[in-house]
């Protein structure tokens, strides 16, 4: 059968009337075309880098329009020029994205990176999958019993960051089993010193951490590899005003070279009354004066919470606040220059006590289990207004709420409840499927943070003795091994151009396939693909299904079917080679 769509073929330059225009388009060593998040970013390098030279990329998603966008260059890697282009919204959970590159510049010259005509593929994930959950592992901590705040994982390495008393520190553990690699002690003050909280964030490369003594944040970095605080750079105290007291502290590293930390205060003994920012984008070798981003009126506070995030739309900081009583606000401040800042009061109730606050490329997302009802609640924001939404659940007094992004960009997130914790899943942040349990908690633990390992999470459990990390790994896809059962109705003969066709197929094993396509030619003309519906189990295999209108008297419709999975296979039913035919009396 006839290709779907063609384009020129890879590499090939086209035309060019200067010698300095690229000869090569493509990626190598660790840069990929796309990173398989969703919408993820497309990547395409040249051999050369010039004023005036251009790279683009086109998107199809399914069968439906070509799309071309612009690429933005970004910076030389050994006399290559990176180009990068990320889509604003996210794709359709379970769709096949199909894309090419193509670059050119102001004097004519062309080249393109099609797979040798074929374009390349992405099937995005749906999301919507079931996570497993291990055995705890119990840390084997250098201090013994502390509170534990937060953790940063890569495929190597846990740094997990904590307080006990007077004494602050963040230790290394391999990711694997959780043996200590490292310990640092960042801090130990005097005996009647209390350190109020810490947090931990990391890029690629950097590992950072920020932790409160008395009126001063302390702020201390190494590297993944390296893993000791006491033989890596120590960045400068950030004092936002002096005399108070920190209260809570984060961090975050939005972007290479990109670290921001923002701190609550106290003046006076009854709670928070200041939300402090200190930013730096030369990742913590100067630092931007601090900025004072919120103040509370006389009689209201900040309390308990304090999350930062950012995301291309700017920086946004969530944070509980109460003007006067017992009842509260969650409100969010957003800033594109990290100076001038926007507040909005998003709601809330009696809870408060606990909010979480994540961003992914273009969406910023706020997280809050009310007291008294049994849903939670989840505010978003793509840069402008807030929309608020509510995930239900059974009442079980549970106000501990956490949220991360995965790999292949859905949002995980989940509530602590009475004997564990619950987990959803959502593919695009609106719609939320039940992905699976903690049966109970360790004794005494509470829900201090959730991380995103890949698709897998990992569950920190904070407690009054020693922490606990718990992994969930998603159930791996199951390949689609078989196509068949094809056929259409009307049946043969029996197609008038009033009768709608209808095309079935069935695929094995049940669950596999993520997605179906009638590929189909009328009368010889250009191939067209239409996606089909899963209409239901049949037996031990799917049943798909799609109605493809009615045609015109004489019609002969000729086509096959191809079905994806989740691991981005495809086979085909093409009748043993000879294709299957429809006829319009």
């Amino acid at each position: 059968m006839k290709k779907l769509c063609v384009f020129a073929a890879n590499l090939l330059v086209l035309a060019s009337t200067a010698s300095a225009f690229p000869s090569w388009m493509g990626v190598y060593g660790d840069f990929v075309r796309h990173d398989e998040g969703n919408p993820g970013t497309f990547q395409i390098m040249m051999n050369q880098s010039y004023f005036g030279l251009h790279a683009g990329v086109g998107i199809r998603v399914d069968d439906g329009e070509w799309s071309f966008q612009q690429m933005q260059f970004i910076g030389d890697v050994d006399g290559n020029s990176v180009w990068q282009y990320s889509p604003s919204e996210a794709f359709a959970a379970g769709s096949t994205v199909s894309y090419y590159f193509h670059g050119w510049d102001d004097w004519g010259g062309v080249i393109w990176d099609s797979n040798d005509g074929a374009n390349y593929e992405v099937t995005i994930s749906g999301g919507a999958d079931t996570l497993s959950f291990e055995t705890p592992i119990t840390f084997d901590t250098y201090h013994g019993s502390y509170r534990a705040e937060e953790v940063v994982v890569n495929d190597q390495w846990v740094f997990l960051a904590g307080s006990v008393g007077n004494v602050a520190f963040c230790q290394r553990f391999r990711a694997n089993d959780l043996l200590p690699s490292l310990g640092s002690t960042l801090y130990q003050g005097a005996e009647a010193e209390t350190v109020k909280d810490i947090a931990v964030a990391a890029s690629e490369n950097v590992v950072f951490v920020a932790y409160p003594v008395g009126d001063t944040v302390h702020i201390r970095s190494t590297t993944w590899n390296q893993g000791y605080f006491n033989d890596g750079p120590v960045h400068p105290h950030f004092t936002p005003e002096a005399g108070s007291t920190i209260q809570k502290v984060d961090i975050c590293v939005p972007s290479l070279g990109e670290v921001i930390v923002v701190c609550s205060t106290a003046s006076e003994s009854f709670g928070a009354d200041k939300i402090w920012i200190y930013r730096s984008t030369s990742s913590g070798d100067s630092w931007a004066p601090a900025v004072l981003v919120d103040e509370a009126p006389q009689y209201g506070n900040f309390y308990s919470s304090l999350k930062v995030a950012a995301n291309d739309n700017g920086i946004y900081i969530a944070y509980p606040y109460r003007p006067v009583g017992y009842n509260g606000n969650v409100r969010v401040a957003s800033s594109t220059d990290g100076i001038n800042w926007t507040k909005k009061d998003l709601g809330g109730d009696r809870g408060l006590a606990n909010i979480d606050l994540m961003c992914t490329q273009h969406k910023a997302m706020v997280a809050l289990d009310p007291y008294y009802d049994n849903y939670t609640r989840i505010w978003t924001s793509s840069g402008g207004e807030w929309a608020s939404q509510n995930v239900g659940h059974e009442y079980d007094n549970s106000r501990v709420v956490k949220m991360a992004e995965r790999k292949d960009g859905s949002i995980a997130i989940v509530r602590q409840t009475l004997e564990g914790a619950s987990f959803r899943i959502s593919a695009d942040g609106s719609t939320w499927s039940d992905a699976g349990n903690v049966a109970s908690a360790p004794t005494g633990g509470h829900l201090s943070t959730l991380v995103s390992d890949g698709n897998d999470v990992r569950l920190l459990w904070g407690s009054i003795s020693v922490p606990q990390l718990q992994k969930g790994s998603a159930a791996a896809a199951e390949p689609v091994y078989w196509v068949g059962s094809t056929y259409h109705w009307p049946w043969y003969g029996e197609i008038d151009s009033s009768d709608d066709i209808w095309i079935n197929c069935q695929t094995w094993p049940a669950g596999a396939a993520t997605s179906a396509y009638v590929v189909y030619t009328e009368n010889g003309a250009d191939w067209l693909a239409m996606p089909m519906s899963i209409g239901g189990p049949e037996g031990n295999n799917d049943w798909w299904h799609v109605n493809m209108g009615s045609f015109s008297s004489g019609t002969h419709i000729e086509y096959v079917i191809v079905v994806y999975d989740g691991l981005g296979n495809h086979i085909w039913d093409n009748n043993a080679g000879q294709d299957f035919h429809a006829y319009v009396n």
